[in-house]
Parts: structure tokens; C-alpha cells; sequence
């Protein structure tokens, strides 16, 4: 199986974005707060009964906090690829938006 990590990395920044938004955050350009993501791994494990996928993201903000995520996603029997790779995609997302020092820099 092959991934492309710059298009992963532009679906996380979408997700990302999206759910800045939703929690009432603006997303500008040339703001004065940035972060830097960049999907740095991905796996796919197919095991006999389960299969696996999982995201590492690495993620930096303008104040020099850098940090490495890892969403996984599994399903057992039968799974569509695909989908296992965007829950993965969107966990690691989760994983960063929950991180107390992205929570500080973003919130104040």
C-alpha cells in the first residue's frame, strides 16, 4: 500500500481547521500564531483477525513547542483501507487538539 504524506498532511490541516472553527476559533493568514504539521509515518498492519493503521504527525507551534502524535485505528475481520487510514487520520488530529500546551498556545 502507498501514501502520499503531503496529501495526509494537507487532510490533517483540513480536519485541524475544521475543528478550530468549530470551537470558534479564526484561522487567518499571516496571523500572529502558527502551527506547523507534518504526517511523518503511517503503517498498516494486517493481522489475522485485526487490521491496523496508524498516523505519526509531527507538530510545531510559532512559540517552539514541537510535539509527535500517533493516531491509530484498527477494525477486526473486514475493513475498507481507505477508512481505516482517515480514522487514523482523524485521531491524531484529536490526539494534538487534546494536548494542554496546543490548548495553551492556541487559547491565549
Amino acid at each position: 500500500m502507498e501514501g502520499n504524506y503531503n496529501a495526509w498532511t494537507k487532510v490533517a490541516i483540513e480536519i485541524a481547521t475544521r475543528e478550530l472553527k468549530n470551537r470558534g476559533m479564526t484561522i487567518a493568514n499571516g496571523a500572529t500564531k502558527s502551527i506547523t504539521m507534518a504526517v511523518e509515518a503511517s503503517s498498516y498492519d494486517v493481522g489475522m483477525i485485526e487490521l491496523k493503521s496508524q498516523i505519526t504527525m509531527r507538530v510545531q507551534t510559532s512559540d517552539g513547542y514541537s510535539a509527535v502524535y500517533i493516531g491509530e485505528n484498527s477494525s477486526y475481520m473486514a475493513a475498507i483501507p481507505g477508512r481505516l487510514i482517515d480514522g487514523a487520520m482523524m485521531r491524531v488530529v484529536h490526539e494534538m487538539l487534546m494536548d494542554p500546551r496546543i490548548i495553551t498556545f492556541l487559547t491565549q
